[in-house]
């Protein structure tokens, strides 16, 4: 079975893609600069890439802990740096 993300196909049969970001959401020019790098390494790797960061995340050791920008915040902040960068994105998906 093969998936699609953007133009990018997931199968036995692809070649390696790298699904690569951080665990959650802080701030933006955080996120973009890491969605920057990871871009500009798989580049020179001939490498795809898929970039992933929660917007949020319920499984913290602290209830006190930051859990993300939250859904409306998150999605935007994912979209800018798609529409910037011209990479795929993924997430989770929290209720």
């Amino acid at each position: 079975m093969d998936v699609l993300v953007g133009k990018i196909r997931f199968s036995n049969n692809s070649n390696f893609c790298l699904i690569g970001g951080i665990n959650v959401l802080e701030d933006y020019e955080s996120a973009l600069q890491t969605a920057k790098h990871y871009k500009e390494v798989c580049r020179k790797l001939s490498i795809d890439l898929v970039f992933k960061a929660s917007y949020e995340k319920a499984n913290r050791s602290s209830i006190n802990s930051f859990t993300g920008p939250g859904l409306k915040k998150g999605i935007l902040m994912l979209s800018k740096i798609k529409e910037n960068l011209n990479i795929p994105i993924i997430s989770d998906v929290h209720l």
